[in-house]
């Protein structure tokens, strides 16, 4: 007899979930993208809870970048007014100790921004690879649901085909495509645009320090 691995234990226990949560059209709930012929999404609940384990890691990762970073972020957001404030207030005559302190609070703030930059690029591979598992996951399980499904079919040729058949995958949340939109998702952003509109002086704080947006 052959020895059982870690593997052959995951893979007879998805192909017995299979058996016993997807009996054909009753139990699995198919999600037409396109009536012109398309392929279809499949949900099942094992699918449903791959997704559910996968969004909870990206909000895990996001509260993880939120806890470590509120000194940063504070930091960030009086810089960001400071600089907006005195760059854009009409001087007469920019020179001197006032041209120099406008320069060096753009230094600041674009080296703040950049380790902000890194850090959300650390919680982001978080939810990265949580996304990823959850894939690995659907696949090994959608190969063994679909045997299991054409046995049945077998039993019961009234049963529709699953050539069009495909499994709903998971997406990465897209909060996560701009690091500085994340920005004004922290505690620290809600209790500060309560009197300021932080959302305009960080995208105008990018554009004094030329900055890129992604």
């Amino acid at each position: 007899m052959p020895a059982r691995t870690s593997q052959t234990d995951t893979e007879e226990h998805m192909e017995h979930q299979s058996r016993d949560a997807s009996t054909g059209p009753k139990h699995l709930k198919v999600l037409v993208l396109d009536p012109g012929g398309l392929p279809e999404e499949a949900q099942t609940p094992f699918i449903r809870n791959a997704h559910l384990a996968a969004q909870a890691a990206s909000n895990n990762a996001l509260s993880w970048l939120f806890k470590r970073n509120g000194s940063l972020i504070r930091q960030i957001y009086l810089l960001a007014e400071r600089v907006v404030r005195e760059y854009d207030t009409p001087v007469k005559g920019k020179h001197g100790a006032a041209s120099k302190r406008i320069d060096d609070g753009r230094g600041q703030l674009a080296e703040l921004l950049t380790t902000w930059r890194v850090e959300t690029s650390h919680a982001r591979a978080q939810a990265g690879v949580a996304a990823t598992d959850a894939n690995l996951l659907i696949s090994r399980y959608w190969q063994a649901y679909l045997r299991g499904y054409s046995r049945q079919r077998r039993r019961r040729p009234d049963l529709p085909t699953a050539d069009n058949w495909r499994p709903n995958i998971v997406v990465m949340d897209p909060i996560w495509s701009n690091p500085y939109s994340l920005l004004l998702l922290s505690s620290s952003a809600q209790a500060h645009i309560a009197t300021v509109d932080i959302a305009s002086i960080i995208r105008r704080a990018l554009e004094i320090t030329n900055f890129p947006v992604r």
